[in-house]
């Protein structure tokens, strides 16, 4: 698989593996936050409350994420619509550590069968 090789390659030359780095969707769409956070003389390194969102099908993998993400050191609360969860921290935008952050929350909203719905902050 070339991905995998791509993975072993990644992971000789830099000692990282491809799932260590953000997928290019995901750092683009962060990107496009941060461009208009720009726009308002924000460079995104202050540190800040981050909203997250997330929806789920039905209530049982919602409520299983709420457990995860609370365990990660978010403060979770539904959303207003159904099976929704809103999810918050306290942290800085700019970083590959965020975009990092965003890739994991995406993957383990994904694996829950939901859709992650992007951040915002002010």
């Amino acid at each position: 698989m070339i991905l995998f090789g791509f993975g072993l390659a990644l992971t000789l030359l830099f000692g990282c593996r491809a799932q260590d780095q953000p997928s290019t969707a995901m750092k683009s769409e962060n990107d496009h936050v941060r461009a208009a956070l720009s726009t308002h003389g924000d460079n995104g390194t202050k540190v800040r409350e981050v909203n997250h969102y997330a929806y789920f099908k039905s209530a049982a993998p919602a409520s299983e994420f709420t457990t995860w993400v609370r365990a990660r050191g978010y403060d979770a609360r539904p959303a207003a619509a159904k099976d929704g969860v809103v999810f918050t921290n306290h942290r800085e935008v700019a970083s590959v550590a965020f975009d990092d952050e965003v890739e994991v929350l995406k993957l383990e909203v994904t694996r829950l069968g939901g859709e992650y719905d992007g951040w915002e902050c002010a």
